[in-house]
């Protein structure tokens, strides 16, 4: 039986997440320690006393989940014992997902997330931006509204993340123009306030270009090896072939619409009976189900799912 792995990004954490496993098992409570050294702070500390405004902050949030997922993925694996036939990561989740299939290394991975979020911040401050969701409409209504928007300000999708929601960001000033062509549209636009643990800027778009340099410069001692299971990549929707790919698509991640979706279909090739997500909270697992809810995903960070996703293991471990 195939599994594919689900990897989320900034914006599913939640105060105190995973505290009973955290309490429980010794190896997932090692793996936030041995980040807490990498990081240079109390990992666990900051997730579960610190305030939720600083909590968000993508120095913090981003390293966060990324080691919750780690360590999720890890105990997960201890259970079953079995590789994913796939994987995929929503931004943030990419490169937790390269941390999983041993491409990049644990430490090397979250020193390069957490400059990778310091980053971020310096974006965020710098106000180069809004970004928001377009929700109830389809891709194709989406993409038009956003290059009608375009004809006054740049605004574009930077996220396909269900057949009817999508993540777009631009120029303030384009923002009440989409936000009043989606109500006409028949559709909501969701500005960031509303979903407090992201940040408000326009990541994954060409306003980010000015700031490409310096991710590249981050990446630049980060060994790469080969995954050892398949990896799709939400930069080009396409599944890694090569190990030299990698650096050049997490240079181009942030200036680049996150293509969930174009993932999704492109992991349904492998076969997978299950699409775990394997991260915080259940994000994931949402977005698939809200694009086709005849599909099998499941969360392993839901009390509610894990005896099924158990099972679902233990009829492989039978046939």
């Amino acid at each position: 039986m195939k599994y594919a792995a689900m990897f989320p990004g900034q914006g599913c954490q939640y105060k105190n997440m995973c505290a009973q496993l955290y309490q429980e098992d010794h190896d997932f409570r090692g793996i936030l320690q041995d980040a807490s050294e990498i990081l240079g702070y109390d990992l666990w500390k900051m997730i579960a006393e610190s305030k939720m405004s600083e909590f968000t902050k993508s120095e913090y949030a981003q390293p966060a989940v990324a080691t919750v997922s780690y360590a999720l993925y890890r105990n997960l694996l201890a259970q079953t014992d079995s590789l994913p036939a796939v994987g995929i990561g929503h931004s943030l989740g990419e490169i937790s997902a390269l941390i999983c299939a041993e491409s990049i290394s644990f430490e090397a991975g979250l020193r390069f997330i957490q400059a990778r979020g310091k980053l971020m911040s310096e974006i965020l401050q710098a106000k180069t931006g809004f970004c928001g969701i377009l929700t109830d409409l389809t891709q194709t209504q989406a993409e038009a509204l956003t290059e009608t928007v375009r004809k006054t300000a740049y605004a574009a999708i930077t996220g396909y993340n269900s057949a009817k929601q999508f993540m777009v960001g631009g120029e303030k000033q384009a923002e009440t123009i989409l936000d009043d062509l989606a109500d006409a549209a028949g559709g909501q636009y969701i500005p960031y306030r509303m979903v407090p643990m992201k940040a408000n800027a326009p990541y994954h778009s060409a306003l980010i270009q000015p700031y490409q340099n310096r991710l590249q410069e981050l990446l630049a001692d980060v060994d790469v090896q080969q995954p050892v299971f398949p990896i799709i990549s939400t930069v080009s929707g396409k599944q890694i072939e090569q190990a030299g790919e990698i650096k050049t698509l997490l240079t181009e991640q942030l200036v680049k619409p996150v293509l969930w979706n174009q993932a999704v279909e492109q992991a349904l090739l492998c076969a997978p009976e299950l699409f775990a997500d394997i991260g915080p909270n259940k994000i994931m697992k949402n977005l698939v189900l809200e694009t086709d809810p005849s599909m099998q995903a499941l969360a392993w960070d839901s009390a509610e799912d894990q005896p099924t996703i158990q099972q679902f293991f233990r009829k492989q471990e039978v046939s």
